[in-house]
């Protein structure tokens, strides 16, 4: 995910969890932008 965003690629992840349960992952993985909620939300 790193070299990926350093070569300027834009990262996300989906998952169908909510965001409070979602963001400590995200954060773990160096991911600022999430689709969460079954779609229903997104973090950017």
């Amino acid at each position: 995910v790193r070299r990926l965003q350093e070569e300027g690629h834009f990262t996300a992840i989906a998952t169908g969890r909510a965001w409070y349960k979602t963001k400590k992952f995200a954060k773990n993985i160096g991911i600022d932008n999430v689709v969460c909620c079954g779609g229903g939300g997104l973090v950017l």
